[in-house]
């Protein structure tokens, strides 16, 4: 899969999976999805990128986020599942449906995103892995919705709102 990566101009996605000690790793998959940035998509987190070499673990749990364990095709996915990662966090993978013009209250689906990224299906096959093309970089979150809404001084009535109902809950 590296190679297959390096070859389909994955550059900045392999030079992080090195400088994480993951090549390896990568390598040795076995069925296995691998949702691979464009090169494109790190400038907008490089300050993030630059501290998280610093730190090998956060990066190899930002990369892991990128992969999962089970080989899926396009045909097998639903709106709103949820994926496992190797970084222990779940990946949304969400449809978005258009009408078709031709027949009226036809769905037809433009596009699928992982984690809020746009995906370009099958990208690349490799021995042990299918690779998708990612146009942003995915980060786990940190929070769930009601922690984020807490971390805001202009949310908090609303957040308290929030966990005295049963809605905190769901």
């Amino acid at each position: 899969p590296m190679e297959v990566l390096a070859n389909n101009n994955f550059t900045k996605f392999v030079t992080l999976l090195k400088a994480a000690g993951m090549a390896d790793e990568i390598n040795n998959l076995e069925d296995s999805d691998v949702f691979a940035p464009e090169d494109d998509a790190f400038g907008e987190i490089q300050a993030f990128l630059d501290k998280a070499e610093e730190d090998p673990e956060q990066l190899k749990e930002v990369l892991r986020f990128h992969i999962t364990d089970s080989p899926m095709e396009i045909s097998d996915l639903n709106n709103n599942q949820m994926l496992s990662t190797r970084s222990g966090h779940p990946l949304r993978m969400n449809f978005n449906y258009g009408f078709d013009g031709f027949v009226f209250g036809r769905r037809r689906l433009h596009s699928v995103s992982a984690g809020c990224s746009p995906v370009q299906f099958n990208t690349a096959r490799s021995c042990g892995a299918n690779i998708h093309k990612l146009e942003t970089v995915m980060t786990p979150a940190r929070h769930n919705i009601l922690q984020h809404l807490e971390s805001i001084p202009h949310y908090s009535i609303f957040a308290q709102l929030v966990k005295e109902s049963s809605m905190a809950d769901k």
